[in-house]
């Protein structure tokens, strides 16, 4: 597994914010804070350390959470994209933890 797959999720969701934002003229801090936290968590497993893979797993499961949530969306996204982080970040934290062994 390359080193750069770790950051991913970060820079996916970091270009993604940045659209949203230009498109819709809208600021989420919350956007920002998760993705803040994907890149801590991509330097954290950049490092060899398992345990950052519990940080992205935060964001994941606000994902699954938020999909819970009636918000009137026409497509919910949520979970599918929260199932997709939190599946990649437990095969990273799993693949870095059996490197480390």
């Amino acid at each position: 597994m390359k080193k750069a797959i770790v950051f991913a999720p970060a820079a996916l969701l970091s270009f993604g914010a940045i659209v949203l934002n230009i498109i819709l003229k809208t600021f989420s801090p919350l956007w920002y804070a998760w993705v803040l936290l994907l890149w801590l968590s991509g330097f954290v497993m950049n490092k060899g350390k398992a345990w950052g893979a519990l940080i992205g797993l935060l964001s994941g499961v606000h994902l699954i959470y938020m999909s819970t949530q009636y918000t009137g969306q026409v497509i919910n996204i949520e979970l599918p994209l929260g199932l997709i982080v939190v599946i990649f970040y437990l095969s990273c934290g799993l693949v870095i933890w059996k490197r480390n062994r």
